[in-house]
């Protein structure tokens, strides 16, 4: 059995050893006292951290092409999951737009139907008695009655009576609205096709034209007019404008001649436009309608300003809603525009708010389509300010990428732990073996060892065919002895026992009589 005495002894740690970061080379020792009070720098033990980690994922690919794979399903599942609930909140989005048009198209139809109430009581006048001069006379009393019976005092532009398309009564009646007296569209380059258009238009048959420019302010709004054919009267009637009228309603000084000069106000001498074919001709003409014929009395007019329609789409900012409305005439070509912006007439595409010129983002609008009782077709198209998109959807996507990086991260850093510890066993393993071969080489060594003295004693007592002389096999016998005594004296003292007398030997070791705190045992040596 080896000796205690020939254990290898522990060196002491240094104290570079002891500390958590090494010295740079080239750098001084300092002692120990000075480096308990400097700070060490760390960048030695980084840099051979970093070339562990990067030999680990070297040698052992899967530690980081799992949380890879882990991080691109996860991010490919959660941007799934986000992309379906943003499309569904986008849908229901455009539902509520959806709702929101139709009522908004409602709302702006019925504010225009709303100005069909002056035109219907103007008829009226006409039917009862469709003399210019007459009707001149009653006219300041009736039209003033009609906008205070439908409260349209902050809605009505203008309201005029066209016999045979001149323009021979108006309101209100301030100055400026009496230079239009006389007016004939049918004569004009510029609004004799709008005209035309409604002469033609079916008899009582209120047509829309607008947004145009109106003549009165020189401001956008819309033209509600009426052409008014009468039953039982001759072609060549002139319903009294075959004379001079005094317009006796007219305020001092509203009518000028071209000179400057103030004139009376007058209206008449005008021949109906249905004998001049240069005018309006067969456009003109008598009709039949239901088996009798009706002749050409002229036109009624009322104009609204756009803000009628305006209040209506003002609404939809409170949606937090941008809108672009429009006038299909032709539905191919909405996006066509005229040089100076809008024109006059029903045939130009128009588009609200003012300030556009086109419906750039008409693709991603929700539109609706409303085709009112005024033979126009509106197109009303919304969308958030912001887009159909969720607010949430960016920071939800940058989150969820930020979680599955931070998993993904964790799960590399538990799988290089893992394979750490792993080939950290493996190692401890095969210095296990290792020094299980070294203890069974050692063990068999000392068995030998054992035999081999075992057969110089035998030689010696009996002189066997070894070869080995007598006095060898003394010798070898007394330092047998001499160690075995050295163990006894070295238990005796380590253990307190008293050594009394031998009781028996053999070859592995001596049997002695001894006491051990005052009690007899036996105890062995070798």
């Amino acid at each position: 059995m080896p000796h205690r005495g020939n254990m290898p002894k522990l060196e002491p740690k240094s104290p570079s050893m002891e500390r958590g970061c090494s010295v740079l080379p080239g750098q001084h020792m300092p002692d120990s006292d000075t480096m308990e009070q400097q700070p060490d720098s760390c960048w030695l033990r980084l840099k051979k951290h970093s070339a562990s980690v990067k030999k680990l994922l070297m040698n052992s690919p899967w530690v980081w092409v799992i949380p890879l794979i882990l991080f691109v399903v996860l991010v490919v599942v959660c941007e799934v999951a986000i992309y379906v609930a943003a499309q569904n909140s986008v849908d229901i989005g455009k539902a509520q737009a959806a709702n929101v048009l139709e009522s908004k198209l409602s709302g702006i139809d019925s504010e225009l139907l709303s100005m069909q109430g002056p035109i219907a009581a103007l008829s009226s006048v006409i039917e009862q008695d469709p003399n210019m001069r007459r009707i001149n006379d009653k006219f300041p009393q009736v039209s003033d009655h009609i906008v205070e019976a439908l409260g349209l005092q902050d809605k009505l532009h203008t309201m005029n009576l066209l016999p045979f398309s001149t323009i021979s009564a108006v309101w209100p009646r301030l100055p400026i609205d009496f230079q239009d007296l006389n007016f004939q569209p049918l004569r004009s380059p510029v609004y004799k096709p709008v005209s035309l258009r409604i002469v033609r238009s079916p008899a009582d048959d209120i047509l829309l034209s607008g947004p145009l420019t109106l003549i009165k302010g020189n401001v956008r709004g819309f033209g509600l007019s009426m052409p008014k054919f009468l039953p039982g009267y001759p072609v060549n009637e002139t319903w009294g404008l075959d004379q001079l009228i005094p317009v006796t309603y007219a305020p001092e000084g509203a009518c000028v001649a071209p000179n400057g000069s103030t004139i009376p106000c007058v209206i008449g001498n005008v021949s109906n436009p249905y004998f001049d074919p240069d005018v309006c001709g067969d456009i003109c003409q008598p009709r039949m309608v239901n088996g009798v014929q009706h002749v050409y009395w002229g036109t009624i007019t009322v104009t609204v300003g756009e803000k009628v329609v305006v209040d209506v789409l003002d609404t939809l900012r409170a949606f937090d809603y941008k809108y672009c409305m429009m006038r299909i005439e032709d539905v191919q070509n909405k996006f066509n525009t005229r040089a100076g912006g809008f024109t006059i007439g029903i045939d130009s595409t128009v588009i609200f708010p003012e300030n556009q010129t086109t419906c750039s983002e008409y693709d991603q609008m929700v539109c609706g389509l409303q085709t009112g009782r005024l033979d126009v077709v509106w197109e009303l198209c919304v969308m958030p300010n912001g887009g159909w998109q969720p607010g949430w959807m960016l920071p939800l996507q940058v989150s969820i990428v930020f979680v599955c990086l931070l998993v993904s991260a964790l799960l590399l850093m538990v799988f290089a732990n893992s394979e750490r510890r792993r080939k950290t066993l493996v190692r401890l393993r095969e210095s296990t073996a290792e020094l299980e071969d070294e203890k069974a080489r050692l063990n068999a060594l000392l068995v030998r060892q054992h035999d081999l003295i075992e057969v110089f004693g035998n030689g010696g007592k009996g002189g066997s065919a070894a070869g080995l002389t007598g006095t060898t096999a003394e010798q070898i016998e007394k330092v047998r002895d001499a160690l075995q005594a050295s163990n006894v004296t070295a238990l005796a003292n380590e253990s307190n026992i008293e050594i009394l007398e031998l009781i028996g030997s053999g070859s592995f070791g001596k049997v002695y009589r001894a006491r051990w705190h005052g009690t007899i045992v036996a105890s062995s040596a070798w």
